[in-house]
């Protein structure tokens, strides 16, 4: 009875002292993200996670695991506390006040101010990103498409506070509409509002996407290049920034360096090998 009390009670104090190392990392995504990765969580650790080919709703979700997945292979030992926002931009708001330690996702270099934040290694160079011009199935007029000047008598949805995609998409002279949260932008093609919203490619066979019940595909053939480099950012004023930010870069040094980041981003076909051959319409 006694050695079987000293070892209940190494195991408890075993436990706290794990509960104890742990870092708290807050961290802040949007709906889509928040609810793909709880259900990934509560599955299995993601140090487990190394199949990515399932992770075709959001690049968010990828970033993510990666976020976690660096901080362990850093050191940090997180313990991620995952804050719901409703879009990316408050996400990176939340960030820079300081309110959460990071956002989920990588951010546009033009969006970073280097006074609130510390900034990684390049998760994506300048360029890297192609996106789908994504729209219904039954649209049968828009999937003819081939040019930049067809596009143009379409209509398409995005945000304004997505720098990037609302400056692409006004350089190429589309007619566009804004919606704050891209759940939102499926229903708002859905009922006829709008076209199109431009979207990273999905690993589904026909690179569908599935969104509050709304099921889009891309146009065929043709794609968008968006300029600009994205990178993970830690908030200065995180009383533990400093720590988290030297764990992730360590961490996603050795991420990269094995293959595990540019394999995360292909298997889940937000970099598609398929689509490598097919017409940029822009630039």
């Amino acid at each position: 009875m006694r050695k079987l009390f000293i070892l209940i009670t190494s195991w408890v104090a075993l436990l706290g002292t794990s509960n104890l190392c742990a870092e708290v990392v807050d961290i802040s995504a949007n709906k889509v993200v928040y609810d793909s990765f709880k259900e990934w969580a509560d599955k299995k650790n993601c140090n487990d996670i190394d199949d990515f080919r399932e992770m075709n709703l959001h690049r968010g979700v990828v970033e993510l695991v990666l976020i976690c997945k660096a901080l362990n292979l850093g050191g940090l030992k997180p313990d991620i506390q995952l804050k719901e926002m409703p879009n990316y931009s408050r996400a990176l708001i939340e960030a820079e006040k300081g309110v959460v330690t990071m956002p989920a996702e990588t951010a546009w270099r033009i969006e970073i101010d280097e006074a609130d934040f510390y900034v990684s290694d390049a998760i994506f160079e300048a360029g890297a990103i192609e996106v789908g011009i994504y729209a219904l199935p039954t649209n049968v007029d828009i999937m003819k498409i081939n040019s930049l000047d067809e596009l143009k008598k379409f209509k398409g949805v995005s945000s304004d506070r997505w720098v990037v995609d609302w400056a692409t998409l006004k350089a190429m002279g589309v007619k566009t509409h804004s919606m704050p949260k891209l759940h939102l932008m499926f229903k708002f093609i859905n009922v006829g509002r709008a076209d199109f919203v431009l979207n990273e490619f999905s690993s589904e066979e026909d690179f569908s996407m599935e969104i509050a019940g709304v099921r889009l595909v891309p146009v065929p053939n043709i794609k968008v290049g968006l300029k600009g480099s994205r990178h993970f950012v830690v908030s200065k004023k995180a009383p533990n920034a400093e720590k988290v930010f030297e764990a992730l870069q360590d961490g996603l040094k050795k991420l990269r360096l094995e293959g595990t980041i540019s394999r995360a981003f292909e298997e889940s076909g937000i970099v598609n090998p398929k689509v490598k051959h097919w017409k940029q319409i822009y630039p």
